[in-house]
C-alpha cells in the first residue's frame, strides 16, 4: 500500500501499543519502509480499538473517513482520493518529519555519524519539497564538509566491511573453499592495507597457504 499511494500524497503510519524496545528491533529487522510508532496505548484507547490490526483513513481535513482491516484499505483510499485531494505534505507529514529530524539530530549529537547521515538522507527522500527536507540537506552538507567527521564515517565503514569480509573468509576456509577465502582476504588487504583487519588477513592467509 505504501508504494502504491506514496506518489499521491498518502502517508502510512503504523502504531503499536508495545514498547519501543520490542517495536524498534522488529522494524529494523524487517526493514519496514514506513513510519512506525510505539507506546501508543493512549491512541489505542482514544480510538476504541478492539481488534488487531485496525486501520484508519484520515482525510485532508483531519477527520476519520474510514475504519477497517488494512487489507481492505486500498479501495477506501482510492475512493477518498477521488473526492478529496491531499493538501501538500499535511500536518501528519510535518509532525513525522520533525520526529525523524529529531532522531537524526540525536544520532549526530551522540557522534553516531554514519547512522545520522543515513537518517538525514532518508528524510530528504521521504519528505522532499518540505522545510524538514531542506533542513536535512543543510545537515548533510555540514557533515560532508567536516573532514574529521567524514574520516570517522569512512573508518566505521571500513571496519564494518573488513569485519564482514574477514568472517566470510573464515567460514569459507573452514568449509574447504580455500580459493574463495583467499579472495576475501586479498580484498581486505587491497582495500584497507593499513588496518588491523588487513594484518589479521595477512596472517590468516599465510596460515591457510601453509595448511
Amino acid at each position: 500500500m505504501q508504494k502504491k499511494f506514496e506518489d499521491k500524497g498518502v502517508i502510512l503510519v503504523a502504531l503499536s501499543y508495545e514498547a519501543s524496545s520490542l517495536v524498534a528491533p522488529y522494524v529494523s529487522q524487517h526493514k519496514i519502509p514506513y513510519i512506525v510508532g510505539s507506546d501508543a496505548k493512549a491512541t489505542r484507547d482514544a480510538f476504541g480499538i478492539q481488534g488487531y490490526p485496525t486501520a484508519f483513513l484520515v482525510d485532508p481535513d483531519g477527520k476519520v473517513a474510514w475504519t477497517g482491516h488494512p487489507m481492505e484499505a486500498d479501495e477506501a483510499i482510492e475512493n477518498l482520493l477521488k473526492k478529496k485531494k491531499p493538501r501538500g505534505a499535511g500536518l501528519l507529514a510535518e509532525e513525522a518529519g520533525k520526529l525523524a529530524l529529531g532522531k537524526a539530530d540525536k544520532l549526530h549529537k551522540q557522534k553516531k555519524y554514519t547512522k545520522a547521515l543515513k537518517a538525514y538522507q532518508k528524510i530528504v527522500k521521504d519528505f522532499q519539497g518540505t522545510k524538514i527536507a531542506k533542513t536535512a540537506k543543510t545537515k548533510i552538507k555540514a557533515i560532508k564538509g567536516n573532514a574529521a567527521v567524514m574520516a570517522s564515517i569512512r573508518a566505521e565503514e571500513a571496519d564494518r566491511n573488513a569485519s564482514r569480509w574477514l568472517n566470510m573468509a573464515r567460514v569459507l576456509a573452514k568449509n574447504g573453499a580455500e580459493n574463495d577465502a583467499m579472495r576475501y582476504y586479498e580484498k581486505i588487504v587491497t582495500k584497507y592495507p593499513e588496518s588491523e583487519h588487513a594484518d589479521t588477513a595477512r596472517r590468516e592467509m599465510e596460515k591457510l597457504r601453509g595448511s
